[in-house]
Order: structure tokens, then sequence, then C-alpha cells
């Protein structure tokens, strides 16, 4: 499941997956955000956190590479310095399962930057 959050004032949009992460949840939570906010909105965007902290359950299964690309090379528009922060938890098992999925598509993603959480801090 997921939930996204747009804050205009500072240029953030959150998207936040929790409980079961399935298939192509994460490209296709993209798309949805792409098409609810407005190009005035997504040009103004200077930070997106994906928080996969709460996540309890995922697999390597579906993790539709191709969606990914697509989406990527041919719908969404990102402003210059646009930075993409993945929130992990270092305790989580499923970090592991979902980073193993982002390095299936590291090659569209290069631009993002990793942050960990652990002990009630975030670390780069």
């Amino acid at each position: 499941m997921e939930q996204y959050s747009h804050y205009p004032k500072y240029g953030l949009l959150s998207n936040r997956h929790f409980d079961d992460f399935v298939g192509a949840e994460g490209t296709i939570a993209i798309a949805t955000t792409n098409r609810l906010l407005s190009k005035n909105d997504r040009l103004a965007l200077k930070y997106i956190t994906i928080d996969f902290r709460k996540v309890r359950s995922a697999t390597l299964y579906n993790t539709d590479r191709a969606l990914h690309s697509l989406l990527h090379q041919k719908i969404l528009t990102t402003p210059d310095g646009l930075t993409i922060y993945r929130l992990y938890e270092q305790e989580n098992p499923m970090t592991a399962i979902l980073l193993e999925r982002l390095n299936r598509t590291q090659d569209i993603t290069e631009q993002s930057g990793f942050v960990y959480f652990e002990g009630g801090q975030f670390y780069k």
C-alpha cells in the first residue's frame, strides 16, 4: 500500500509505502502522483522522498522494469536539481529485497540518494 503527501511550500513530494509492497507499486505510485499534481507543481519539486520503512512484505517478482523505464524516459518530466531520497529501516528484513528491486532498475534511477534510519536518526 502507499500514500502520498505534497508540500508545495517546501517543493517536497513524499510517497510512503507500508504493509505489502506488491508488483510495480512504486512505479504505479509515481505515475499516479504525476497525474494528480499540476505541471507547475511537478516542475517546482526540489525533493521526493520515498519511504519504505514500514514495508512488511515484498518479493522480487514483477519488478516491472519495462514499465519503470517507460515512465522515466517518456512520461515523467523532472526539473533540474530534483533529488530523490529513499528511506529504509536497516533492521527491516524487507530492506534487502527492496534494495535488490532498486538495483534491477538502477540505471534508470541514478539520480537517487540513499538515506537509512537507525536509532531515531537519519543517515546518508
